[in-house]
């Protein structure tokens, strides 16, 4: 028997049993967090397990650190993105109560994307944390694009995402040295919608998805920013070569 099949066997003996109600959340987000930085294809199945034994329990007060810090490491760790979200996708479809923080956070981090100023925020540190966050922009695109084919990203959060991005760009074309956050919100787009297939999908949310975009004319909104114009003075020929890659890819069926 090789020492990887006796890594996989092993059973976690559960120390969370309804009986244990007690225990510390903040110990127990501790445990979780322990767990989730040796994360990797190897551990996945140890850790998935041990996970589910926690929710079996009836052990909940710690889901809203928990779903919070996967966020941030799936949208931080771009390597591990794609096991976070499969992660996210298994649990969920035994564990309902999931969706429910997903939502809270979905809007949560959908603020990231509006371009922040500093009139608009009263609370200097509100400010801080609000530009800090920023950070996250391209890792959380990554993170809904992987989240989509398991069915826990809905269409209304997908395409609130979606349109967010587009309307800070037709914001920020004509301001002044905004050319930087521009070409991060293209790279944000492209990644996302790369996430939907050309083809036919099984997936209802997918297929929901690309409905509503044809229908709507979603993209049309893009075909005057992949053309240069001396009015658009923040938008580059990276911007502009990346949307215009993104209407190539779903052709004339989408605008």
């Amino acid at each position: 028997m090789t020492a990887s099949h006796n890594y996989e066997s092993r059973k976690y003996t559960s120390r969370f049993k309804l009986k244990d109600q007690n225990v510390d959340t903040t110990i127990l987000n501790t445990i979780i967090l322990g767990k989730l930085n040796k994360f990797s294809a190897v551990t996945y199945s140890d850790i998935k397990e041990f996970l589910e034994q926690i929710l079996d329990s009836g052990q909940t007060d710690f889901l809203k650190s928990f779903m919070l810090l996967v966020f941030e490491k799936a949208a931080s760790e771009k390597n591990f993105c794609p096991l976070y979200a499969r992660l996210l996708g298994e649990l969920s479809r035994n564990y309902k109560i999931l969706l429910e923080e997903m939502a809270i956070l979905y809007e949560k981090y959908c603020n990231i994307f509006k371009e922040i100023a500093d009139e608009s925020v009263k609370d200097y540190n509100e400010f801080i944390k609000l530009n800090d966050e920023k950070k996250y922009r391209l890792g959380y695109s990554l993170f809904i694009s992987k989240l989509l084919p398991y069915e826990v990203v809905n269409e209304v959060v997908f395409l609130k995402v979606v349109n967010t991005i587009i309307e800070n760009i037709d914001y920020l074309v004509k301001i002044p040295h905004k050319q930087n956050i521009i070409d991060e919100y293209a790279d944000c787009l492209a990644t996302i919608l790369k996430a939907i297939p050309t083809e036919q999908s099984e997936s209802i949310v997918i297929e929901s998805v690309k409905t509503t975009l044809r229908l709507d004319k979603t993209l049309v909104k893009l075909i005057p920013y992949t053309v240069k114009n001396s009015e658009n003075i923040s938008l580059t020929a990276k911007s502009r070569f990346a949307l215009l890659d993104i209407l190539e890819l779903f052709g004339k069926d989408f605008v």
